[in-house]
């Protein structure tokens, strides 16, 4: 081969992989081998239980792991623990094939790649595979604490289990090496943790966060102190009192990012699936992105969030919004952002990744959605499910068209037909109302789809003249459970919310 040609291949292929912003760099961090660059491990499980998935069921059950081997591109781990994990990906997946857990030090000192944990998400609502990893590299590459992603393919007892989302674990080893240290409180968030101030007693807040490290000590009194100032400072104090608990900058980037790929199974919709990590360095709290496989719009069926949308019951949205100079760094925080949201960014990689994983996943027989639909979704909606390619550049349009709102004075800007204004209660239950205004007459449809995307009720009203008005949803003939209420006018959707039935 002529050298000339030889050199030009190795430099397109170069600016190949830097284009997609794949690096090639000298594992240094627990996790480089694993998370540096896309690829596929394979991953082979297995259990002497004759009915071990009897026993992975009630693994899930009771949050504890159960013992296995596990092979990993032929890295054999003995005595590991496994667990199914998840709430909607395990009850709203259907079969066998539900999010698992390995924990390698559970029964004996040992570890992956210098991981002690990994989790295999099984990409519940997304068709594509790809939305968790894209988000997460996003995130990453952009300086906003979150996990790593990549592939697997995942064998249990010989048999293929199919492809999953090899995830990383936010935990003492994801702390130092994001933060250089790990002794501080850690906090998840589990189920409607609104950052409401309930008290200044911390039994009053064990439903809603979990207290991950340090339990022995089992000390609440910084994320007290924290929920009551979001709650409690007032407007003239709020600003300076929330900076000295909170990493604000950091936090303004994590909700302006959340905003840009409609990720509401977030603080921003559910109020879930987030960390809060007390950093002894900087005394503060700070913000850990988690579980995203519903962003890029999944479940929301549209790609037009308002960018300072302002869920109810959500205390810290709330007080920023209404601070001026705090709101002004999130819009350019969100502009910032946004200039990487674009074609150019997200095109290459999605054909990429997708080509990686495409015949691993079409051998997958357990996974939620055919090949059909799988390819199609990468082009065009599934459901309630977004195109991945159609929403970004849907948002983009979107976004784009609010900036230069933001621009124009007041005064002058378009006005909205229809407005949000709260559900109560959440969780729902028989006598819930969801409450909204009008500015001019029309037709408003409530629509209730069930978590895998099914349509399970649906309510019609006019309304003559414009003012606030109350929708009661008798959800008595629907079982307990996570469901997605829409609520839309003719040519405007007005809510789209994750709620949870009683």
């Amino acid at each position: 081969m002529d050298t000339g040609v030889f050199y030009s291949m190795i430099k397109k292929t170069v600016l190949k992989f830097l284009l997609l912003g794949f690096s090639i760099a000298f594992a240094q961090n627990p996790g480089d081998n694993v998370f540096n660059s896309p690829q596929v491990f394979e991953i082979h499980l297995a259990f002497e239980q004759k009915h071990f998935l009897d026993s992975l069921y009630h693994s899930q059950e009771i949050k504890e792991y159960i013992i296995g081997h596990i092979s990993i591109n032929n890295q054999d781990f003995d005595s590991v623990g496994v667990r199914f994990k998840g709430v909607s990906s395990f009850w709203g997946y259907p079969g066998d094939k539900k999010a698992l857990r390995i924990k390698f030090d559970k029964f004996k000192e040992q570890r992956f790649d210098g991981l002690n944990r990994i989790n295999l998400n099984n990409g519940w609502s997304d068709p594509t595979l790809l939305r968790e990893k894209l988000y997460l590299d996003f995130l990453n590459e952009h300086g906003i604490p979150a996990p790593r992603a990549n592939f697997a393919k995942v064998y249990i007892n010989e048999k293929y289990w199919g492809m999953y989302t090899l995830t990383e674990h936010i935990d003492k080893t994801f702390l130092q090496q994001r933060f250089a240290n790990n002794d501080g409180n850690l906090f998840k968030a589990e189920r409607l943790a609104t950052l409401e101030w309930k008290g200044s007693a911390q039994e009053d807040y064990y439903e809603n966060y979990h207290l991950q490290t340090n339990e022995s000590e089992n000390d609440w009194s910084d994320l007290i102190q924290f929920i009551n100032i979001i709650n409690n400072s007032s407007p003239q104090v709020f600003q300076n009192a929330l900076r000295q608990v909170l990493d604000t900058d950091g936090y303004l980037k994590v909700w302006a990012a959340n905003n840009l790929f409609m990720n509401l199974d977030s603080y921003l919709g559910s109020a879930n699936n987030f960390y809060l990590y007390n950093d002894e360095e900087q005394n503060r709290f700070r913000w850990i992105i988690w579980d995203v496989n519903l962003t890029f719009g999944a479940r929301t069926g549209n790609d037009t969030l308002d960018i300072f949308w302002n869920p109810d019951k959500r205390p810290l949205i709330n007080k920023l919004l209404h601070n001026d100079i705090l709101k002004k760094e999130y819009l350019n925080s969100f502009k910032l952002l946004s200039a990487d949201f674009n074609t150019e960014y997200f095109y290459p990689r999605i054909d990429a990744l997708f080509d990686l994983i495409k015949a691993d996943y079409f051998a997958d027989t357990l996974k939620m959605y055919s090949n059909e639909e799988a390819l199609l979704n990468i082009d065009e909606q599934i459901g309630l499910v977004p195109g991945l390619k159609s929403f970004i550049a849907g948002r983009m349009e979107s976004v784009n068209r609010q900036i230069d709102v933001t621009a124009v004075p007041r005064d002058r800007r378009a006005i909205r037909g229809y407005s949000f204004i709260e559900t109560y209660p959440n969780p729902f239950n028989s006598n819930s109302t969801i409450t909204f205004s009008i500015k001019q007459p029309g037709k408003i449809k409530l629509t209730i789809y069930d978590i895998n995307g099914r349509k399970v009720a649906e309510l019609l009203n006019e309304f003559k003249q414009a003012g606030e008005y109350k929708i009661n949803f008798n959800a008595k003939d629907l079982s307990s459970g996570f469901y997605f209420a829409r609520l839309q006018s003719s040519h405007e959707v007005i809510l789209n919310k994750m709620i949870l039935l009683k």
